[in-house]
């Protein structure tokens, strides 16, 4: 019996909760324009400062380390990270590992859509507004959420054209492939304590991601476990 026929014989419900981690962004976030292209310096902002979490995610995640990926960082501590293969699970691997070629520079999504990956976002949304107002004086949420979730995903060649990451950073990391990978979220908000003087876009974010096979295919089983 092959891995995969053995988890559809357990009866495995799907999606099925995989991986579960939290990043955090302490920074500006303003509105999307009303148009996903909008900001792009403020979605890059957010990248570089998603990055280095992802990077350690890379390095020491269970769930990552469980199909044979460890990351050996090479000073400083921001450049490519080397990757030892050490599974025979070469599908999952091979797949996980493949860059996403934008311009001339190279994307590392975790949650991509040739594996059957999703996530959902539990999001506590600390600003300076009142608590429970969706409409606030640095943008209403929605199209603020809109810049965020642009900025987890791989960047569009219009993004590339504004800015780009450093060489060092090749090649770099993100959370999706898409942003259409989001399949729920949830906000909870509450007031930023912060100096009188910080800018009324000023937020602290803690985003509780949940990873999930939607679908089990023999790209993605390694992350079930044998």
């Amino acid at each position: 019996m092959d891995r995969v026929e053995k988890w559809e014989r357990l009866g495995l419900v799907l999606p099925f909760d995989v991986m579960k981690f939290r990043l955090t962004y302490d920074g500006q976030l303003v509105t999307s324009g009303g148009n996903s292209g909008g900001r792009v310096a403020d979605k890059w902002a957010i990248r570089k400062k998603i990055y280095p979490q992802l990077v350690e995610l890379w390095q020491t995640h269970p769930v990552l380390k469980g199909i044979g990926i460890t990351a050996h960082p090479k000073p400083p501590p921001l450049r490519p990270i080397p990757i030892t293969i050490a599974s025979p699970d070469q599908a999952a691997l091979t797949r996980l590992l493949e860059p996403i070629t934008v311009g001339n520079r190279n994307f590392v999504p975790l949650v991509r859509e040739s594996l059957k990956l999703a996530c959902g976002l539990d999001i506590l949304f600390l600003r300076k507004e009142q608590p429970g107002s969706l409409v606030l004086q640095g943008g209403d949420i929605d199209n603020r959420l809109k810049t965020l979730f642009d900025a987890l995903r791989v960047p569009s060649a219009g993004d590339l054209e504004v800015e780009q990451p450093d060489v060092a950073h090749d090649p770099f990391y993100c959370l999706l492939e898409q942003d259409a990978l989001i399949t729920s979220f949830s906000i909870e908000t509450d007031r930023l304590l912060a100096k009188p003087d910080t800018p009324v876009n000023q937020v602290y974010l803690v985003i509780e991601v949940t990873v999930k096979v939607m679908t089990i295919t023999e790209a993605n089983v390694g992350f079930l476990g044998d």
